[in-house]
């Protein structure tokens, strides 16, 4: 498997259930690596000090470095280590597998099931060789695991006096082979022997994964240089000099030049033609811009390969328009429109008070009826043509809608 992309060049039963043995440790390091400090200190659990077989012969209530503990799980696949590990973490074994199996199944480990952070048989305790080349991963992608991995052999100073403070690495490949970075050996009865290699050469580093094998070291060598001599790892460098121009709004310039900010390595078999095929998507931007900003994202295609999506960056620094208007004076133009708000509200108000009051007065005036000479309206002579006034059962007057007479002196 090509360590960045994760691509297969090689499998045989890739998916096939079986056990693990002590390359479960990647795991427990994996999670120890994520949530510890290197410096933390941990006491070792009475649980943890009873695991045997492969050990540093941990006391209950002793006192180690999160550091050495990841050393001796890693370096000489120590049991009680890796069970100090877990127990520090979820406060008992049982506990940290369920959160081993959480993590397995972020990462996508679909064949795979954990009882026990150490790898000690167990028939429910299984996973499979796709799953552990993923896992290996995981585990070269943290420094300080990728630091411990290739130590050939290493000193434990927190341990005390009489105990296994020097220890040295169980992976051979790393003293037969110079090229070879890691990762974890393991063996049990029912798992054979068992490992999970990585080897760079050229700035390219591969990963193999060999289960149940009578000759594990030979075999893991033996996929990983052919790996290295059947296939190239390329880059799209015509595609990485292409760029685009991204528009941004509000900056002092209109646009912004970019282009792909992540690693495309493509690998292919020995002689094969690499037909690059690039889609930019560049997004619009809001100023400021600053140089290596995420601004869109870039597909990169290679005929037989999945496509990768890359980020496109900015090259170049976009600052934001000057206001036109200073701060000072943009508080200043607030107040004296929030006055001349207040004004026109005021007068608004005052003004239609006294039109309400005035439109009163003349409807009161209307049904009242007008004076004159002591007579009111209603008993002045009508017009001719009008119609006489109408009456009720009662022989009362029916009251006609109020309107406005003029006043006539009577002939």
């Amino acid at each position: 498997m090509d360590f960045a992309s994760g691509q297969v060049l090689c499998s045989l039963d890739p998916h096939r259930r079986l056990y693990p043995a002590s390359l479960t440790k990647m795991m427990t390091a994996v999670l120890v690596a994520e949530r510890c400090r290197p410096d933390e200190w941990v006491t070792v659990s009475a649980e943890a000090a009873a695991v045997g077989e492969t050990s540093l012969n941990l006391q209950a209530g002793q006192q180690v470095t999160v550091r050495d503990l990841l050393t001796g799980a890693v370096v000489k696949s120590a049991n009680d280590a890796a069970a100090a590990l877990a127990c520090h973490l979820s406060g008992s074994q049982a506990k940290f597998a369920d959160l081993m199996n959480i993590r397995a199944r972020e990462l996508g480990l679909r064949g795979t099931h954990f009882v026990n952070p150490h790898g000690l048989h167990h028939p429910n305790h299984y996973t499979t060789a796709a799953d552990l080349a993923t896992l290996a991963r995981a585990f070269m992608t943290y420094p300080l695991l990728r630091e411990i991995t290739r130590l050939p052999e290493a000193d434990l100073p927190s341990l005390q006096p009489g105990q296994s403070r020097h220890v040295w690495n169980q992976n051979r490949l790393l003293r037969r082979w110079g090229e070879c970075t890691g990762i974890k050996g393991g063996y049990t009865r029912q798992a054979g022997k068992c490992v999970a290699a990585a080897a760079r050469r050229g700035g390219w580093d591969l990963i193999c994964v060999v289960l149940k094998s009578g000759e594990v070291w030979e075999d893991a060598r033996r996929l990983l240089e052919w790996g290295f001599a059947n296939y190239r790892r390329v880059l799209p460098t015509a595609a990485l000099r292409e760029g685009c121009q991204v528009r941004v709004w509000g900056g002092k310039q209109e646009y912004v030049p970019a282009a792909l900010g992540g690693t495309a390595a493509f690998v292919l078999p020995r002689g094969a033609r690499a037909d690059w095929q690039v889609e930019l998507l560049p997004q619009d931007q809001r100023a400021p811009v600053t140089v290596g900003q995420e601004v869109g994202t870039a597909l990169v295609r290679l005929p037989g390969q999945a496509e990768r999506r890359l980020p496109l960056v900015a090259l170049a620094d976009v600052p934001p328009l000057e206001p036109v208007v200073t701060q000072g004076q943009a508080l200043w133009a607030v107040l004296l429109l929030s006055g001349a708000v207040l004004l026109y509200g005021t007068a608004s108000k005052i003004l239609g008070t006294r039109r309400r009051r005035l439109a009163a007065g003349q409807r009161a005036f209307d049904l009242r009826g007008a004076r004159v000479g002591g007579r009111q309206s209603g008993d002045l002579p009508r017009r001719p043509g009008r119609p006489r006034p109408q009456r009720g059962a009662g022989g009362r007057k029916i009251a006609a809608r109020a309107r406005r007479v003029p006043l006539r002196r009577p002939k």
